[in-house]
């Protein structure tokens, strides 16, 4: 036994055996949740059920106008797409495309 006191900071088996090592960076550990990218919904947030309720109430006329204002808040967001008044065209001439329009766009967001 040698008469030094132990030290922790000493590796028996290093180059540099008998000198203390450099103290290690602490430990840095990730976010619990990362932050939102993209701040709040670019439009307005829809009710489903007040949608489906609107149609109704309305005899239809709801889902032209929900087609307009979705249109026109995606083509002010990213300034691409049909807009709200070619929507809302396509919606009273051949309105059974309009929800495979509406998915195209919404992927391209």
């Amino acid at each position: 036994m040698t008469d030094q006191p132990h030290d922790p900071t000493i590796q028996p088996h290093s180059m540099d055996a008998g000198y203390p090592q450099p103290p290690q960076p602490p430990v840095m550990y990730a976010p619990a949740q990362p932050p939102m990218p993209y701040g709040p919904p670019v439009g307005k947030v829809r009710s489903t059920g007040l949608c489906i309720l609107l149609a109704i109430v309305t005899f239809g006329i709801y889902p032209i106008v929900w087609y307009f204002m979705v249109h026109d808040e995606m083509k002010r967001h990213s300034n691409e797409g049909i807009g709200g008044g070619i929507a809302l065209l396509l919606a009273l001439v051949i309105g059974i495309v309009m929800p495979y329009l509406t998915s195209s766009e919404v992927g391209r967001l």
